[in-house]
């Protein structure tokens, strides 16, 4: 189990703080992971990256962020997984997540009410402004 943990913060790719927002992202295509972590590096956030729901609890386990940025449809932990997880475990970071979708999610509202989520590839920045929004809300 440790050694688990210790290849998720490696493959975690954190980035010093330098005074940024933290955020995490987790989404399970690898391209889409890359593009939107560089993205939002050049947005002002320090991003930790996983490829998985579970890799993002592993993270959350052992880490704070201001905003956590997490794709709802993933096959080894989903944006459920790692929000129930959130819930449970450190209910202070629950009102700081933001889910992505390729689709409508129906159940998200059922287990996240009230959490934004943003289909992938839309409105950019109205994403962008939430996340802002909440970065600002956490550091406050």
């Amino acid at each position: 189990r440790r050694r688990k943990q210790l290849e998720v913060a490696r493959d975690a790719l954190e980035e010093p703080d330098d005074g940024k927002p933290t955020l995490l992202l987790a989404d399970d295509e690898p391209v889409l992971l890359m593009v939107m972590a560089d993205l939002l590096s050049d947005a002002g956030y320090a991003v930790s990256r996983v490829e998985s729901g579970h890799g993002a609890i592993l993270l959350l386990e052992h880490s704070e962020f201001d905003v956590i940025l997490s794709d709802w449809n993933m096959d080894d932990g989903n944006g459920a997984d790692v929000y129930r997880w959130i819930v449970q475990s450190k209910p202070h970071l629950a009102e700081r997540v933001v889910f992505l979708a390729d689709e409508e999610a129906e159940d998200a509202t059922a287990v996240a009410p009230g959490r934004p989520m943003f289909r992938k590839g839309a409105d950019s920045a109205a994403l962008t402004e939430v996340l802002e929004q909440i970065a600002l809300a956490s550091r406050a």
